[in-house]
């Protein structure tokens, strides 16, 4: 894919805006991690179909509803992280001194909070994170 686009898309691409370019990697990357995480490709074009909407699966299922419902609270933090918005707002809020050190000594701790709890979820899903464990 990357000589593809080398010796064919490259001029193409720097053409378009830049969040279409992003579309298309994160289109690019959702296929290909379709692809390495498929046993087969028989079940890598089943999963890609399925992505599109072109198998007999509704769109929302109870199972999406679950998932949704589960998860809420770390999509709506995921969608605030995604954004500049929290960045803003602690540069705004470094510019009072006394409020700088209070995110000085807050920040590490969050941090370390952010890992103790993503490493909770990864035990407690039993999720492995690593594409190529099993190659």
């Amino acid at each position: 894919i990357l000589i593809i686009e080398k010796i064919f898309l490259n001029k193409f691409m720097e053409k378009l805006p830049s969040f279409v370019r992003r579309i298309y990697v994160l289109f690019i990357v959702m296929i290909l991690f379709i692809i390495f995480n498929s046993d087969n490709m028989q079940v890598a074009f089943t999963n890609i179909k399925g992505l599109f909407g072109m198998n007999k699966e509704a769109f929302i299922n109870d199972y999406t509803l679950h998932y949704l419902k589960s998860y809420s609270l770390v999509l709506i933090i995921s969608l605030f992280g995604a954004t500049p918005l929290i960045k803003t707002l602690i540069d705004k809020l470094r510019k009072n001194k006394y409020v700088n050190n209070i995110i000085n000594i807050l920040e590490p701790i969050l941090i370390v909070m952010i890992l103790f709890i993503v490493t909770s979820y990864l035990i407690d899903n039993s999720y492995n994170p690593f594409l190529y464990f099993r190659f």
